[in-house]
């Protein structure tokens, strides 16, 4: 993501993604949706991680691209991030990109950890949100996880950056490794499959760089 990034956040803490939000510098958000998740939702018959009811919560939801992509589906949807700037600008990319076969997208400026949604969630799509956490916050991201699904529910985790186990690295994005995930969801969640995203389906800095995994909720 580059050493502004680190070095904004460094100074300024969780605010620091709403700075940098201003400052239009964020190398993360790729413009559009994106594209492994898109055939997840285009999937015939439905995936079963995302089935045409599915209620989805998308945590650092950015600008909204996936939001909005999940909302066009048909599926209900709730995109949560901690940056207002972000979440305006999903709010106006939003409304220009409407109308939606049922219900538009919600968006909500608000802590993962501790908003308040007043409902469980069929699925919870995350992607660019575990590797932007230091990674002391790891199991409390897997226990918020637990929290927040339905029994039964899904995980789709899009793991990235993908990088050799225990490496240490300055971030975001810190580095992940497929044991980083497994070590704070196994108690409560089971794998289910394993998907390789396909290079045609990666921005060209991430490509080999990373692979999509679902988690079910025991």
């Amino acid at each position: 993501m580059g050493s502004h990034s680190a070095e904004v956040l460094q100074r300024e803490g969780r605010q620091g993604w709403d700075t940098l939000w201003k400052e239009q510098y964020t190398p993360w958000d790729l413009g559009g949706p994106t594209p492994a998740l898109a055939r997840l939702l285009s999937s015939s018959p439905p995936h079963l991680a995302l089935s045409p009811g599915a209620n989805v919560l998308i945590p650092g939801c950015g600008g909204g691209n996936d939001v909005i992509q999940v909302a066009k589906s048909g599926r209900t949807v709730v995109g949560l991030d901690l940056s207002e700037t972000a979440i305006a600008a999903a709010e106006e990319r939003a409304m220009a990109q409407g109308p939606y076969p049922h219900n538009p997208p919600t968006l909500v400026c608000g802590d993962f950890f501790t908003a308040l949604f007043g409902e469980t969630f069929d699925t919870i799509f995350d992607y660019t949100f575990f590797c932007a956490l230091p990674p002391v916050l790891r199991p409390k991201w897997g226990s918020r996880m637990l929290d927040l699904l339905k029994p039964g529910g899904y995980l789709i985790c899009i793991m990235y950056p993908l990088s050799p186990k225990d490496s240490v690295l300055e971030g975001p994005p810190f580095p992940v490794w497929f044991e980083a995930y497994e070590d704070v969801l196994s108690p409560g969640f089971e794998l289910v499959e394993q998907i390789e995203v396909d290079s045609h389906e990666s921005h060209e800095r991430r490509k080999g760089r990373e692979n999509m995994c679902i988690w079910r909720k025991k």
